[in-house]
């Protein structure tokens, strides 16, 4: 890879990730090829970057293995941008449904791709897996569904692909935080999942915990680090075969997260009170047996979701991840503003 330009395929190439993957890549100089299930002039219009490059629609799921493999032969790496999130609330049991489409399909994935000849993996996680490693007193994985998911599609994806030095492909877990950017044409999910509620609140009631914060262009750049090589040392790979590396750029409580938002909404001088996990959990503990009685089960269980999450301080230390990654970040503050305006455009 030192010697020519990166070849990488983009799984996932027009979702939000993925595009910002792509757009990275691109502004590295690599050779990029995307692969998604819609491709489509409409698709290349509402999205200016892929335009030039090669487009494949694909869905990586349900296609069978060679016709994954012909798209990655000649590829160096591979960006996998697939999956369900936490947001997801899929018929009960959640474990067999993340098993599924995080575990069994990445692991799939990982073997068609090191077969294929790809010497370099990114897989796109989630920094529950490091909080999980952070505080293992906590039980974090054994608690929620999605988190345990993540956990075994790491460890499935790094043996699947076994590593250069054994004549594989070296994988990477990059471990994703809270994550603001647009894409054109989209409305951002961020406008169900919390902005809308809170511009319903008169006043805005959020427990007392915070979070780690990045953009899709931090994402994006991280990406491109992994596989097209750090921008001073372009073709170069920091990183190690089954490392994990959480993206963080700034940390945020909730409460600041939520001022930045209102402020975004044209609400500053709505109030914001945090509240304790003890007054946060029955409202938690309602959703859980709304989603049940629909025969269905959150991915993150309402049950621990405040003594696990949203009532702690989930900031991560990229300190290592940058060094590996060659990525900078910043503009979080403003990624937030324009998601909300994305959120309301008419």
């Amino acid at each position: 890879m030192a010697d020519s330009a990166a070849r990488v395929a983009v799984l996932g190439g027009t979702g939000l990730l993925g595009y910002a993957a792509v757009r990275a890549l691109r502004v590295r100089g690599a050779d990029v090829r995307a692969l998604a299930r819609d491709v489509d002039e409409r698709v290349v219009e509402r999205l200016p970057g892929l335009g030039g490059i090669p487009l494949h629609a694909i869905d990586a799921f349900a296609c069978a293995d060679e016709e994954l493999a012909q798209l990655l032969r000649g590829c160096d790496g591979l960006a996998y941008c697939l999956g369900p999130d936490d947001r997801t609330s899929p018929p009960a049991p959640a474990a067999d449904f993340y098993r599924t489409w995080l575990v069994e399909q990445t692991e799939r994935i990982c073997r068609i791709a090191r077969a294929a000849g790809v010497e370099r993996i990114v897989v796109l996680g989630s920094y529950f897996m490091t909080w999980d490693r952070m505080h293992p007193e906590l039980g974090v994985a054994a608690h929620h569904p999605y988190v345990q998911a993540r956990v075994d599609q790491a460890a499935r994806a790094i043996a699947a692909g076994g590593g250069r030095a054994a004549g594989g492909a070296d994988v990477a877990i990059l471990e994703i935080p809270y994550v603001f950017g647009t894409q054109p044409g989209v409305v951002p999910f961020w406008k169900d999942w919390v902005f809308d509620r809170v511009r319903a609140m008169p006043v805005v009631l959020y427990p007392d915990g915070g979070t780690s914060v990045v953009t899709t262009k931090l994402v994006g750049e991280a990406v491109a680090g992994a596989l097209a090589g750090p921008p001073d040392e372009p073709g170069t790979q920091r990183w190690v075969h089954g490392g994990r590396y959480p993206l963080s750029d700034v940390q945020l409580t909730w409460a600041h997260l939520l001022r930045i938002i209102l402020d975004a909404m044209g609400r500053p001088g709505r109030r914001i009170v945090t509240i304790p996990r003890l007054l946060a959990e029955p409202g938690a503990w309602a959703l859980g047996r709304e989603a049940r009685t629909g025969g269905r089960e959150p991915g993150v269980q309402p049950r621990w979701l405040m003594r696990d999450v949203m009532c702690q301080r989930l900031w991560m230390d990229d300190t290592d991840s940058r060094a590996a990654l060659g990525y900078t970040g910043g503009g979080v503050a403003a990624a937030i503003a324009e998601t909300v305006r994305a959120a309301y455009r008419s």
